[in-house]
């Protein structure tokens, strides 16, 4: 039985799994760890642009700032794994300003 491992695997295992271990890397300026972070998260804040009624290029935008907010404040993020109900606060938020509730 072969212990060597495909390079998938591998590259799996060097993966963060935990968004607080994300936040962490982040934090130490670790540029992948930030594209994973955001690509963890983007379905979730441009989900929010839509429901809204946003169109595409609005709904961009609006992800746009709800990641460069969170990269400007990522440190004052107490409990990185509630990071999901910020992001969709922040998206909820911003929507509401763009559709004009």
């Amino acid at each position: 039985m072969s212990t060597k491992q495909t390079a998938p695997a591998l590259l799996a295992e060097s993966l963060p799994h935990s968004t607080t271990e994300l936040v962490r890397r982040c934090l130490g300026g670790d540029q992948p760890a930030w594209q994973q972070l955001v690509d963890r998260y983007a379905r979730l804040v441009y989900s929010c642009g839509v429901r809204h009624g946003l169109s595409a290029p609005e709904t961009e935008e609006l992800a746009q700032e709800v990641f460069t907010t969170l990269a400007q404040t990522l440190h004052t993020i107490a409990d990185p794994e509630r990071l999901p109900g910020w992001l969709m606060t922040s998206a909820r938020r911003l929507a509401w300003s763009a559709s004009g509730r």
